[in-house]
């Protein structure tokens, strides 16, 4: 709690830095009390008899108003704040939006590099030309709604990725008109499918072949269309074999498809989110697979929950339509911003 209130205090000092108006009511009134201050040492110091009225009244003036544009430069910064701040979706509510697999219309990428030292895999926006690595099919997105508002760092963060000092990032906001499918366990294998049977990049032993699926599960796999099969009501009864699956495949071998999909870290959860955490699941058992209910699963991953993430075939930046593409140089400060776009937009 307490560190909570330091880093409130911090951030309210930096908005009343960074209002010009505030800062300016602040120090008039900070120069008004020092004046009050002053000559209420020089009135304790003067025999009533030689006292001046001006020197009283200057006392008393400077006093009231000191008060008066001290508290009034926080008060502008906090107006300004409430003007200004872009509401954010609170942790409650994106969690509730992974239950029910809601749609996503607007998806944004976050790409953080070091200039200079740049790779295939980070890259500034100038050199971007697809939206994930070149030679991945398949890479991660989040859902712009449940990132806007964040600090540019924190929404890194909170999709999967890291900063570390001097880096920048990359940000690409798009509308969603090619399919994405949720990165869960079950999402995993449908985009494992679409690779194994992708007859311009052949796979010589296809992971799907060797996990011997149900004829139940692959029904179940084909139904790409309806938004609730993802949804945890409409899979969550298949969650343990799909996330032990998803554990095998991710830590268990060097299977082809792996090229194909950009690298599930540690950060990736089977139920199709990111999940802050400093444990590497290939160096332990595939026992955080066993959750019957979403109430267990929500009391497994809720507290260190970041955003949902998706699948989406990796193509040209050409192809989109529409995009934003923003080059965040101090990721600490800035905001993912509003565009003005509504989620049924396009």
């Amino acid at each position: 709690m307490f560190d909570n209130f330091v880093k409130s205090a911090k951030e309210f000092l930096d908005l009343l830095t960074n209002t010009s108006v505030g800062t300016t009511l602040t120090a008039i009134g900070l120069i008004l009390l020092f004046v009050a201050l002053y000559t209420l040492q020089k009135l304790f110091k003067t025999k009533p008899e030689d006292t001046s009225e001006w020197l009283k009244f200057i006392a008393a003036g400077s006093l009231v108003a000191g008060v008066v544009f001290s508290g009034a430069g926080p008060s502008f910064a906090l107006m300004k704040l409430n003007e200004n701040r872009i509401r954010t979706l609170s942790k409650d509510e994106a969690f509730d939006n992974l239950n029910k697999n809601k749609r996503i219309n607007w998806a944004i990428r976050l790409i953080p590099y070091s200039p200079g030292a740049e790779s295939d895999l980070d890259l500034p926006i100038s050199k971007l030309k697809t939206l994930g690595p070149p030679t991945t099919a398949y890479t991660f997105v989040s859902p712009y709604a449940e990132l806007k508002g964040y600090s540019v760092e924190d929404a890194v963060n909170m999709s999967g990725s890291k900063l570390t000092p001097g880096q920048r990032v990359s940000a690409i906001i798009f509308p969603v008109e090619e399919s994405v499918i949720p990165a869960s366990g079950r999402g995993l294998l449908q985009v494992i499918q679409k690779i194994d049977y992708d007859n311009s990049n052949p796979v010589k032993e296809r992971f799907i072949s060797q996990i011997g699926l149900s004829a139940d599960e692959i029904d179940d796999l084909a139904n790409q269309t309806n938004l609730d099969s993802w949804s945890w009501q409409g899979y969550g009864r298949r969650f343990n074999r799909y996330c032990k699956i998803a554990h095998k495949f991710r830590c268990g071998g060097n299977f082809e498809e792996k090229r194909s999909i950009s690298k599930l870290e540690r950060d990736w959860h089977p139920a199709g989110a990111t999940k802050a955490t400093k444990q590497e699941p290939c160096l332990g058992s595939d026992s955080y697979c066993d959750v019957d209910d979403w109430d267990q699963l929500k009391e497994q991953i809720r507290d260190s929950f970041g955003a949902r993430i998706f699948f989406i075939k990796n193509i040209s930046l050409d192809k989109l339509r529409t995009r934003y593409m923003i080059d965040f140089d101090n990721p600490k400060h800035q905001i993912i911003p509003d565009i003005g776009v509504n989620e049924s937009d396009h």
